[in-house]
């Protein structure tokens, strides 16, 4: 341990001002050995060989099979993971979709908690402060964008403002209502949406534009119908 740590080889010389000093070696790296000198000068020194323990068994062994099981332990059960993984929607927006259900998406409570720059009030409607539950949910400009396309669909549903739920039980029970052939179908709308919705939020803090919510709308029939072409939609409205 002496020897890697090369404490007999720093050769003492004398600075400007009269302090000691150390030749190669700079203050960075002497502030580092004597941090590390601090943390191990009190740890025991055996005669016998060293040897490497695993802290999560009780004899020590590592296995893989132990490590995989590791990552696992702290799993949470989550009712919509199968279906959003194995939606045709494009894998970023499966993503985006992914941490908008568990709020984790960069609104503003979240930039708050990294003590990032951010504006309280949400930029779509300028009422209310930002979270993921008030942007696809309870913002009116997200309630007037699923309008349109509600009328534009000729379907009857729940919007997420209708119903006094999460994004995530409002998906889930709303997809129940449509036939078994439509379900795959309103998943990627769903999330398209709320891509877009996103989308919309950043250029109007990152390049200060703005669309109302008919603009919007427009853009998410215009997506859906390339979305069509590319083999994503089947059954959703011409």
């Amino acid at each position: 341990m002496r020897g890697t740590l090369g404490f007999r080889s720093l050769k003492p010389y004398a600075t400007i001002d009269g302090s000691a000093g150390y030749k190669g070696r700079s203050p960075m790296r002497m502030g580092e050995f004597f941090q590390l000198w601090d943390e191990i000068h009190d740890v025991p020194l055996l005669p016998s060989a060293d040897e490497i323990r695993w802290k999560l068994t009780n004899d020590g062994q590592f296995s893989v099979a132990l490590a995989y099981d590791m990552f696992f332990m702290a799993t949470e059960n989550c009712p919509y993971s199968e279906l959003l993984w194995r939606s045709r929607a494009p894998s970023r927006v499966r993503f985006f979709t992914w941490i908008t259900l568990k709020n984790q998406c960069l609104t503003a409570d979240n930039l708050a908690k990294r003590n990032w720059p951010h504006d309280d009030l949400c930029p779509l409607y300028q009422r209310q402060d930002e979270d993921c539950h008030h942007l696809f949910v309870g913002c009116d400009y997200m309630v007037a964008v699923w309008r349109i396309i509600r009328r534009w669909c000729s379907a009857s549903f729940a919007i997420p403002a209708d119903e006094e739920n999460t994004l995530s039980d409002w998906w889930l029970a709303t997809r129940r209502r449509f036939r078994t052939s439509y379900r795959t179908d309103f998943d990627s709308a769903f999330m398209l949406i709320c891509w877009l919705i996103w989308k919309e939020l950043n250029a109007r803090v990152f390049q200060h534009v703005s669309k109302s919510p008919e603009q919007l709308a427009e853009d998410i029939k215009q997506e859906i119908a390339i979305w069509r072409v590319a083999g994503i939609f089947f059954q959703f409205h011409e």
